[in-house]
């Protein structure tokens, strides 16, 4: 194992100068796993603070082959990448050895990123997969916006941490009360206004929707998470019909 004063000759291969707060625990995070491997690296990294940080258009602080992927899809993009690099080997079409590494917040990696991640477990992908569990789940929505709680609606500025809020359970698609974790305020970001039928709401264009994915004639439909970027008018969402129940709406704009 290399000392400090050898990790300080190393190249730091993520780079100063990017927008990540004086302190942040991701860029600490980074540093330290690439300093630990003398391997080229490729890196996945989920929609979230550090993604948006570190490669600002058209900049970069990343040193080193970098992918960024939708907020639930760091796992399979880099299974994807790891399984092209197996491949490209047993053709002979390359012989360095290369290690792959993956980044995701707590809510791309425990909420809606889980299917992706256990997926390229089971498959036996070779990566390491690094959670920076800030506890926030953050980076979604305006001030205005409006958080269901155990006594009424509340405004977001003034939900407090320990607060009992309703979360949609995947499992049994219902609303159930689960302790707000933590409040974050993350500056100015665009926001951007997408409106159903019967509904509205301002996110920035990380925020994660709940669609409808249709799978082809003959093949069950599915509910997957989509950020707002990813969306366009057409597509279904889940909305809330009452206090109880949810069903799908089309978009009709985001703008």
């Amino acid at each position: 194992m290399p000392s400090l004063k050898e990790l300080s000759r190393k190249k730091e291969l993520l780079s100063g100068g990017h927008r990540l707060c004086p302190g942040c625990g991701a860029s600490i995070i980074v540093r330290q796993v690439l300093l630990a491997t003398e391997d080229p690296v490729v890196i996945s990294c989920a929609t979230g603070c550090l993604e948006v940080a570190t490669t600002i258009y058209p900049f970069t602080a990343w040193r080193v082959p970098w992918i960024h992927c939708a907020f639930e899809n760091a796992a399979s993009t880099i299974s994807g990448v790891e399984a092209a690099y197996r491949s490209l080997k047993k053709q002979g079409r390359i012989d360095k050895r290369i290690k792959f590494i993956a980044f995701g917040g707590d809510g791309g990696t425990y909420d809606i990123g889980i299917q992706a991640l256990s997926g390229a477990i089971e498959r036996g992908h070779d990566f390491l997969y690094i959670c920076y569990d800030n506890q926030a789940y953050m980076n979604c929505l305006s001030t205005s916006s409006l958080i269901m709680t155990k006594y009424g609606l509340k405004r977001i500025t003034e939900v407090k941490e320990g607060d009992e809020i309703y979360a949609f359970d995947q499992k049994t698609h219902q609303l159930v009360l689960k302790k707000c974790t933590g409040v974050f305020d993350n500056g100015i970001k665009d926001v951007y206004e997408l409106t159903t039928l019967h509904h509205s709401i301002k996110a920035t264009a990380n925020h994660p929707f709940l669609v409808l994915k249709r799978n082809g004639r003959g093949r069950e439909n599915n509910l997957v998470w989509k950020t707002l970027s990813e969306l366009k008018p057409g597509d279904q969402v889940v909305v809330l019909k009452n206090s109880k129940h949810f069903e799908m709406e089309e978009i009709r704009s985001i703008k």
